[in-house]
């Protein structure tokens, strides 16, 4: 706690201004104000994270094995394999887990949806 510092209501620092909490004036008077401080608090922890962690974007290569039914449509997944290199792991089932994720995601992208990318930002239109 020595590097935490409480200020409360100073414009001057671009914190908003609250009356505090008093009876069901509660909510209208304190939401904005834990609002812009859940933000700043995860911009923070994004930062330390970045820098304690050496957190960097993961690369993640995969290979499948499909057959692939041309007369009825169907795909099927023989065999897949992933490779990531990610970095500080602190919850390996998370990792595992958007590992997957990020494998039905984009075999759902790659054989059942029609998704478009902006050539400028790389981000779907029309998802």
């Amino acid at each position: 706690m020595k590097n935490c510092v409480i200020v409360r209501c100073d414009s001057s620092k671009h914190l908003p201004w609250n009356l505090g909490q008093f009876g069901s004036s509660t909510s209208n008077t304190m939401t904005r104000t834990n609002y812009v401080a859940a933000v700043d608090m995860i911009s923070k922890l994004k930062e330390i994270a970045a820098m304690d962690l050496d957190a960097a974007a993961a690369t993640v290569a995969a290979f499948m094995l499909v057959e692939l039914d041309v007369e009825a449509g169907s795909v099927d997944i023989l065999d897949y394999h992933a490779v990531a290199d990610y970095g500080t792991v602190i919850h390996p089932m998370g990792l595992e887990t958007q590992i997957k994720g990020g494998a039905c995601t984009g075999f759902g992208m790659a054989t059942l949806e029609h998704i478009v990318f902006d050539p400028q930002n790389g981000f779907p239109v029309n998802a």
